[in-house]
């Protein structure tokens, strides 16, 4: 029993990890994605609400999807293809959840 307990809680912590990491880089991405689009939302006039969702915050997310569909176009280009590979070779590789 003491033996499960343990195995299923550095399991837990194991699973638990990565998806925190992602959390965070997500939040910290966001939050730099709504400093850049701020001052537009601002002089364009966007400060109002859509369904409790601020004008700002869409904007914020738009960005983000135009900027992510970029780096896909960039990563299906053979120098983007390079530069993918090298860093799942080099940063990524070291990780047994990513392999």
């Amino acid at each position: 029993m003491k033996e499960f307990l343990k195995t299923t809680i550095v399991g837990g912590v194991l699973f638990l990890l990565p998806v925190a990491l992602v959390l965070l880089v997500l939040n910290h991405v966001f939050q730099f994605a709504a400093k850049a689009v701020r001052p537009v939302s601002h002089s364009l006039h966007f400060d109002h609400t859509v369904a409790g969702i601020g004008s700002a915050t869409v904007l914020t997310i738009l960005l983000l999807v135009i900027v992510s569909f970029a780096a896909g176009m960039i990563a299906r280009t053979r120098t983007g293809g390079r530069i993918s590979g090298w860093l799942e070779r080099s940063f990524l590789g070291g990780l047994p959840q990513y392999q």
